[in-house]
């Protein structure tokens, strides 16, 4: 009997995608920031880019979390600081496409919702702002670390989310 993948992702509950997810996520952070050699070399940056690419869209077409993937893949890279904020910024703009297209074909994003929505953004942008001023203050290594920090505690978040 074949195995159908749309029972497989059908059947897993969110709590355990969530901290399935927040482990991984953990766990690669916490190897990375002590052991920081991890690297994909550049004859495997295709099809790894292709796996992350596809594990986060799996993960986001079950979830709507897809950037963890994405972000460990790119950490793994080595780009340089700036590099990576734009690299990620044009992958979040280009994947938030159609999680908004299928939000509005779901009668999720609505016209009562979408200026709240877009109130919500502010305080995105605003953080955005100050990012870029710290960004351009702190060298490469400790933007490194900063980035793990941050991608591990997104991890613990995505346990809390399971356990609770």
């Amino acid at each position: 009997m074949a195995l159908d993948a749309r029972e497989v992702v059908g059947g897993l509950e969110p709590n355990t995608l969530f901290g399935l997810l927040g482990a991984v996520v953990v766990l690669f952070t916490t190897t990375s920031f002590f052991t920081p050699v991890m690297r994909v070399p550049p004859s495997a940056e295709k099809w790894a880019g292709a796996l992350a690419g596809t594990v986060g869209g799996v993960l986001g077409g079950i979830s709507t979390i897809w950037g963890p993937p994405m972000l460990m893949y790119l950490v793994m890279l080595r780009l340089p600081k700036e590099t990576f904020i734009r690299t990620i910024g044009l992958i979040w703009f280009v994947g938030s496409i159609p999680l908004i297209a299928a939000y509005v074909d779901n009668g999720i994003l609505t016209a009562d919702v979408a200026p709240l929505s877009l109130l919500a953004c502010v305080p995105g942008l605003a953080g955005m702002w100050v990012g870029q001023k710290i960004r351009g203050r702190i060298d490469q290594e400790t933007f490194r670390k900063a980035l793990l920090v941050t991608l591990f505690v997104i991890g613990l978040n995505l346990i809390r989310r399971a356990v609770f």
